[in-house]
């Protein structure tokens, strides 16, 4: 493909095709060369480039859900055998953390679902089918669930790798099945099995600082 001008100063763009000619002996003897204006299709392309980066200019900057259409499955995961599960999956910066059976987390590639990484922090639930986890969270380079053994954890969002765990409850018998969330800077969750629990120590709802996993307020 090559650009020209023309005598008024316009551009033409044109698609050129040059072959070979040879006589009976395999000598070359001259070029066939083939002009084609293909000014049309390239600002038709060109125009099309334009309304992509449009909308997507427009969808980065929508405060509402955006309506697709026409969906195609791209991929898919197979979630650990037994347990519960009730989790969602968390996107962010094109990766897909998900919450497996079993105090599992995983990160995948969004795009293709390739595994990055894997945590079986545990432990299995004490009851089997108990436990499901509902929800995780990201805050800043770190992931965090709560364990149905009532313990709020926090791993590295790159490698998987532990960085802190705290104990929700200190008296025996309370779990976690209601997930947690990260709000400025602070991790918040509940408890569970609260009719196991004397009143004096009841279930609660408690923040955690995202950093270092201390307990903030109860």
């Amino acid at each position: 493909e090559k650009r020209y001008l023309r005598p008024d100063g316009s551009l033409v763009w044109v698609g050129l095709t040059v072959s070979l000619l040879r006589d009976e002996n395999g000598t070359p003897t001259h070029f066939i060369s083939v002009v084609e204006d293909i000014t049309a299709r390239k600002q038709a392309e060109e125009a099309l480039a334009r309304e992509r980066i449009l909308l997507r200019t427009l969808i980065d900057n929508l405060p509402d859900a955006v309506y697709v259409k026409d969906l195609q499955l791209q991929w898919v995961w197979a979630m650990n055998e037994g347990g519960a599960n009730e989790t969602a999956p968390l996107i962010h910066n094109g990766i897909m953390f998900l919450g497996n059976t079993y105090n599992t987390i995983q990160a995948l590639d969004a795009k293709t679902g390739e595994l990055l990484w894997e945590n079986r922090v545990g432990p299995a639930p004490s009851r089997p089918n108990y436990g499901g986890m509902r929800s995780i969270a990201v805050w800043g380079d770190k992931v965090y669930f709560a364990g149905n053994d009532a313990v709020l954890h926090a791993l590295d969002a790159k490698t998987g790798k532990l960085v802190w765990s705290t104990p929700l409850s200190e008296v025996p018998g309370h779990n976690n099945t209601s997930g947690v969330l990260a709000v400025h800077g602070k991790i918040i969750t509940g408890l569970t099995g609260c009719g196991r629990i004397p009143a004096k120590d009841h279930c609660y709802i408690s923040a955690y600082d995202a950093q270092t996993g201390k307990r903030v307020w109860k």
